[in-house]
Parts: C-alpha cells; sequence; structure tokens
C-alpha cells in the first residue's frame, strides 16, 4: 500500500486551499511541510479535512509555523492553555478547530489554518 499524496487544491480563484493526502497527527517530513509552508504562501488560508489530532499533535502542528500566541478571545481547551476552543455553529459541538500563530505587522493571515 502506498502513502496517500500531498495534494493541494484551490477552494476558490480568490482565496484558499484544501490539503489533501496528509495526517497532521503523524510527523511530517520537512519537504513535506514546506510544500504546506509554499500553499499558504499562494493561498492565504489551508483547509485541512477529516483530521484527528490530540491536543499535544494540534500544538506540536501550530508550533511548526510559528511561536503559539494565546487567543484572549476564545475560552481554552481544558488543560491546554495554548489551544482555543472553537464552536463551528450553534449545532456543532465545540472544537478545538483553529490553530492560533502569531498575527503582527509582518504576518497579518497566519492565524488562519483551519482544520474541519
Amino acid at each position: 500500500m502506498t502513502a496517500p499524496t500531498l495534494t493541494i487544491t484551490p477552494a476558490s480563484s480568490a482565496v484558499g486551499a484544501l490539503v489533501t493526502g496528509i495526517d497532521l497527527a503523524a510527523p511530517i517530513s520537512d519537504a513535506s511541510f514546506a510544500t504546506l509552508r509554499q500553499a499558504f504562501h499562494d493561498h492565504g488560508v489551508l483547509f485541512f479535512r477529516d483530521q484527528r489530532l490530540s491536543p499535544e499533535q494540534h500544538l506540536a502542528f501550530a508550533r511548526r509555523w510559528a511561536p503559539i500566541d494565546i487567543n484572549r478571545f476564545f475560552k481554552a481547551v481544558p488543560g491546554h492553555l495554548r489551544l482555543p476552543r472553537c464552536a463551528k455553529s450553534p449545532s456543532k459541538p465545540p472544537t478545538s478547530a483553529a490553530i492560533g500563530t502569531p498575527t503582527t505587522a509582518t504576518t497579518p493571515c497566519r492565524r488562519w489554518v483551519h482544520c474541519c
């Protein structure tokens, strides 16, 4: 059995891309991460569907992007002060879906890497 191929598919002509063929809970090679970083640069936001990450795996993935910025506008996941607790909609239970990384004058869009 061969591993799935990392694929970046634009979500629209304006912004965003769907990333498939990667398991964010598993170790990510430097080459694959470089592909993700370039895709983020090219598309502004990345969507990773059907990912199952523990809080520790979630934080490890976020740290690959940049130091973590503690989000004071969302309550934290219990026991994980650096992981915001977000709700997708009133009918969906809260999740730790948004990965927050620093937002500075030089990196205004780094906050938007999304797992759903």
